[in-house]
């Protein structure tokens, strides 16, 4: 069961506060009003990245797995924010996933603006 004081009953919690109001999920629509192509590939995104967010909280990481999650949460930034209707949305969203992957850092050493954006760049 979920009782309180299980583990069971943390990650309950972790879950109630990532689909909370005040996340910038919690404007990403995960239940479309009319069934389309965007409609359904926005929803398969807002479930992609509450998964990834909820990864990233259960994680300790190093350096490099920050930097990596910088690189790719720009990717996503770049590639993902044309099938959207609310690309602040999307890229709120990205920017939690990088600060939850800060706070949960051994090393908080974040790349530059520019160089994500040469990797990127490198990448497209």
């Amino acid at each position: 069961g979920w009782r309180r004081g299980s583990k069971s009953f943390g990650i309950t919690t972790e879950m109630e506060r990532i689909f909370n109001k005040s996340s910038p999920f919690a404007s990403l629509n995960a239940k479309p009003k009319r069934l389309d192509r965007a409609a359904l590939v926005e929803c398969i995104l807002y479930y992609a990245l509450k998964s990834l967010l909820e990864l990233v909280r259960l994680q300790i990481l190093g350096k490099g797995g920050l930097q990596r999650l910088q690189v790719d949460t720009q990717y996503m930034r770049r590639c993902y924010t044309r099938f959207v209707r609310k690309p602040k949305t999307l890229a709120d969203a990205l920017d939690e996933v990088v600060t939850s992957a800060h706070e949960r850092c051994l090393e908080r050493q974040l790349l530059s603006a520019d160089t994500v954006e040469g990797l990127v760049e490198q990448q497209m």
